[in-house]
């Protein structure tokens, strides 16, 4: 398998679309469960026996650990989605690359001594090309005649 198989290339662009799915649909549970961590405060009780103050700092230190594990679910979800994302535009311009590949081979005639000539083709080129001398002002009406640049001797 070369590094430029198209076909082996797909094969592994779609098993890898295949496990970043998967990757979502683990992120997307754990992004539902996440709140789940706010048992967490129930340890504020047995903790308040060592002291106000530490049952406080697990209070308090709840709504970080979800913040934290929202934004590290968040981040990761983000950059699976861009992944696929990725892997959608390289699979879909591999399959544009090989797809066209196939369509532009030549097809054998019936007749093999038929060949298609180029000389029509090129003919109906140059017909529909405008002249290049006709789209350039010529030289002459582009630059001002010395004549017109020096100052006339009558008007002074």
């Amino acid at each position: 398998m070369s590094k430029t198989d198209p076909v082996a290339r797909a094969a592994l662009l779609d098993r890898e679309l295949e496990r970043l799915n998967q990757e979502l649909a683990v992120l997307n549970r754990q992004w539902d469960q996440k709140y789940r961590l706010g048992l967490f405060a129930v340890l504020a009780i047995p903790v308040a026996y060592w002291g106000l103050a530490y049952s406080v700092i697990v209070i308090l230190c709840t709504p970080a650990l979800i913040a934290t594990q929202a934004y590290l679910i968040g981040v990761r979800r983000a950059e699976c989605l861009e992944l696929i994302g990725e892997a959608k535009r390289e699979l879909a311009t591999l399959r544009k690359k090989s797809s066209p590949a196939k369509a532009s081979e030549p097809k054998a005639s019936a007749d093999p001594a038929a060949k298609p000539s180029a000389e029509p083709a090129k003919a109906s080129d140059d017909a529909a090309k405008p002249s290049d001398d006709a789209a350039k002002p010529s030289d002459d009406a582009a630059r001002p005649s010395d004549d017109a640049a020096k100052p006339s001797d009558d008007a002074a």
